[in-house]
């Protein structure tokens, strides 16, 4: 399954498979910078749906949603 994955990227140019410096049996997969610019243009378009569906809601929601941010945040990243 991974593979096909690896493979299906590969195709595509976003990731090169090379060899280990020490074992040639093991394949080391690296992101290309096509890779990294199609991550970075995704992630400008979340961020901009985000930001247009935050703006449909009630200021009071949006504050809300905001004041609660940071408190969200902690608990992500604890992992509580």
């Amino acid at each position: 399954m991974f593979t096909g994955l690896v493979d299906g990227h590969e195709e595509e140019g976003l990731v090169v498979r090379k060899s280990h410096v020490k074992d040639r049996r093991i394949k080391v997969i690296e992101t290309t910078s096509e890779r990294k610019w199609a991550f970075t243009r995704s992630q400008e378009q979340y961020e901009k749906r985000i930001a247009e569906l935050l703006l449909t809601l009630p200021s009071d929601m949006r504050r809300a949603m905001l004041e609660g941010h940071p408190a969200l945040i902690e608990r992500l990243t604890s992992g509580s």
